[in-house]
């Protein structure tokens, strides 16, 4: 014997859901939207900040080695004669200055004027300014060790290099014996 099988069947007219799932995708687009936005602005953020750290490396680098080529150009002028502690003294050579002497200097490095208004010499690789500091060392005590003095000058060079946008700027202080 067979037993009759129930049927459950459920009318098939569909539920008036008055658009609530087009209404939910749509805010779904919405949100999933303005994630990929504010994900693409931060890549573009981070680009920008790497592009402009990379500029600065350069003109580090870049002022680095003016600095020690300034360096030896210095210790080399002052060797041969071409330069003298009145060069410093005269202002004939631009961008070397003498603060010897308690001298005031209005010379900011991080201020674009002071290097404008202190003649500053420059180049295509960068901007330099050796100050004259005078005497390093504990002064002679008599006439007699004054004639014997033998004390250092230093000197302190300042270098300005800009690479797109990114100005770095460095400094050095160097004690030469000058005859």
């Amino acid at each position: 014997m067979t037993l009759p099988i129930a049927s459950t069947s459920v009318c098939c007219t569909p539920k008036k859901e008055n658009g609530m799932a087009l209404l939910v995708v749509l805010v779904i687009l919405v949100l999933v939207g303005m994630v990929a936005v504010g994900g693409a602005q931060e890549a573009q953020l981070q680009a920008r900040m790497s592009s402009n750290s990379q500029h600065y490396a350069r003109a580090s680098y870049r002022a680095e080695t003016l600095l020690i080529r300034f360096e030896r150009q210095l210790e080399n002028h002052m060797k041969d004669g071409s330069w003298t502690l009145a060069s410093f003294r005269d202002g004939h050579i631009a961008g070397l200055h003498d603060l010897s002497g308690g001298r005031a200097s209005d010379f900011e490095p991080r201020n674009q004027t002071s290097w404008d208004s202190s003649a500053g010499a420059s180049g295509a690789e960068g901007r330099f300014v050796i100050h004259y500091l005078g005497r390093v060392g504990p002064a002679p005590l008599n006439d007699v060790n004054a004639r014997l003095d033998r004390r250092l000058h230093a000197f302190r060079l300042t270098v300005q290099v800009e690479s797109r946008g990114a100005v770095a700027i460095v400094q050095s202080d160097i004690h030469l014996e000058v005859s």
